[in-house]
């Protein structure tokens, strides 16, 4: 995936987030979690992808202060995807407070960066 298809995958998970939130801010559970599932799809590989980035050789020194801030953000999002699903799923279950300890967390995962 070249750096500019990260980008874009980082901007559709993040719009991903944002879909969740709104949905949760609905009280629409359902469509919350499939939001931050999708999220969580979205990010999940671009943490590796920027990792690996971070290690390349041929990576331009101007570069590396993106790809090393690009690579902490798409993890902390990725974490705070996972997260805020399993608060929805919680939510689903009627369980809230796991629903409130979740949404925290993946508060402050996303606020990591």
């Amino acid at each position: 995936m070249p750096l500019e298809g990260a980008r874009l995958t980082l901007a559709t998970g993040l719009q991903r987030m944002m879909d969740g939130f709104e949905a949760l801010e609905a009280e629409n559970l359902d469509a919350a979690r499939d939001a931050f599932g999708a999220a969580e799809q979205a990010f999940e590989p671009l943490s590796s992808r920027y990792e690996a980035l971070e290690d390349d050789p041929d990576l331009p020194r101007h570069m590396e202060a993106d790809v090393i801030e690009l690579s902490c953000i798409a993890e902390a999002m990725h974490e705070g995807a996972t997260l805020a699903k399993e608060g929805a799923e919680a939510g689903l279950d009627d369980d809230w407070d796991t629903f409130n300890d979740r949404l925290e967390e993946a508060g402050a995962a996303m606020d990591r960066c």
